[in-house]
């Protein structure tokens, strides 16, 4: 293991500690954080902010929510006001929030090693196995959830944005959770986050699963951006000549 992701986990692990600990209080990774990674291992605000982004901004996704649905095109606005506003905030930062990564469209392609093999690995060894949002708390990327993604199907896009799956689940939006999901013992979470593949953008949705042993990732989608703008935009004209939707596979689209 390198130097650099050493300095992740070890971060990773304090974060872990200080979530634990302020739990009940709702504390999520705020500037006065940084001050303990500091005092405890010595770790740059720099290196924070590599592996977190600005830290500044880790806890306002709720606030910056707001600010992106209020600059969407007043059409879009027009035809989500009737959503819940986690729902409204979510559209507004998949549409037009800021990457929270960029792909080239090549990782994990077809080379003779399994999905099953490889990607685990790289999370074990970028991340430890695991990520921490906000709100969840300790999300498990392991061999599991590989298995249960990708018995929902795979594409080479999908496979590319398994890359991304961390960062949807540290910086994306959560707009739905559901108790007991289909009455199969455990509850599940959906978190969007805009990304972005060569020079086009898409949304990234992903389903955590918690139940009695584990909260981990369960599975990821993928779009591109303009149909799930087109989707709004169609569903909310009656008179479109199409007469219907198009087809949005986003869990999302089924909230509109």
């Amino acid at each position: 293991m390198n130097k650099e992701n050493k300095i992740y986990l070890q971060i990773l692990e304090l974060i872990e500690k200080e979530y634990d600990a302020k739990q009940s209080k709702q504390n999520y990774i705020v500037e006065e954080d940084i001050e303990f990674y500091n005092g405890k291992r010595e770790i740059t605000k720099e290196e924070i902010a590599k592996y977190f982004g600005n830290y500044k901004n880790i806890n306002e996704v709720k606030k910056k929510g707001i600010q992106y649905y209020s600059k969407l095109p007043k059409e879009i606005k027009e035809y989500i006001k009737h959503c819940s506003k986690e729902v409204r905030q979510a559209i507004g930062f998949a549409l037009i929030g800021k990457p929270v990564k960029i792909l080239t469209g090549k990782e994990f392609q077809k080379d003779g090693i399994k999905l099953t093999i490889k990607v685990p690995k790289y999370y074990k060894e970028k991340y430890g196995g695991k990520v921490i949002n906000k709100e969840l708390g300790k999300v498990s990327l392991d061999l599991e959830s590989v298995k249960d993604d990708i018995a929902h199907g795979i594409g080479s896009l999908k496979a590319s944005a398994f890359i991304a799956v961390p960062e949807v689940i540290m910086y994306g939006k959560i707009f739905d959770r559901q108790k007991n999901w289909k009455n199969r013992c455990w509850d599940t979470f959906v978190i969007i986050a805009p990304i972005k593949i060569g020079d086009r953008r898409y949304i990234e949705e992903i389903i955590i699963k918690k139940d009695s042993h584990r909260q981990g990732l369960y599975l990821h989608e993928i779009e591109i951006k303009k149909r799930l703008e087109d989707f709004i935009k169609t569903y909310a004209d009656e008179n479109h000549p199409l007469g219907h939707p198009p087809i949005s596979k986003l869990i999302i689209a089924k909230k509109i």
